[in-house]
């Protein structure tokens, strides 16, 4: 339980940091990044450990894989659409979203998406910028695993 809740305690100091960042500069510093996915892992390990359920870290770091590849595939894909800090990102959020279980990795990146989605509509509906328009996407990304873990967690 300890280890879960500095788990999610990382998540949340460092998230907000990432998403100040991100939002005045459209960066996500690797430092801040590697250094999130590093106590996450280790303590999210420590949870499993602790609980003698192996199989939810596993869960959750293939979930973190998956995320990650996917988002790199995208960025690949269309360049302009995704930074690299943003795929590195993935990983975390993956994590954690495994951390819940499937159903909610579905959940939380559909919800990441569409916040990014409803952020890009409401700049072009206000005239401030074109579909081309850069926007930060962590936020997007950090807020659609928060709102997934208050709703598992009522």
């Amino acid at each position: 339980m300890v280890f879960e809740v500095l788990a999610w305690l990382s998540l949340v100091g460092f998230g907000a940091r990432l998403c100040v960042i991100d939002i005045a500069e459209h960066r996500l510093p690797n430092r801040l990044v590697l250094l999130l996915a590093i106590l996450s892992t280790t303590f999210l390990a420590g949870a499993a450990a602790l609980a003698s359920d192996p199989g939810r870290f596993v869960r959750a770091s293939v979930s973190g894989a998956l995320c990650i590849a996917a988002l790199l595939a995208l960025a690949l894909f269309v360049p302009s659409g995704l930074g690299m800090g943003d795929v590195k990102l993935g990983f975390v959020t993956g994590l954690f979203l495994g951390w819940l279980g499937w159903g909610w990795v579905y959940w939380g990146t559909f919800i990441g998406f569409a916040l990014g989605a409803s952020v890009a509509l409401f700049v072009m509906i206000r005239r401030r910028g074109t579909w081309f328009t850069a926007i930060p996407f962590g936020p997007c990304m950090l807020l659609g695993v928060l709102v997934c873990a208050v709703i598992a967690a009522v």
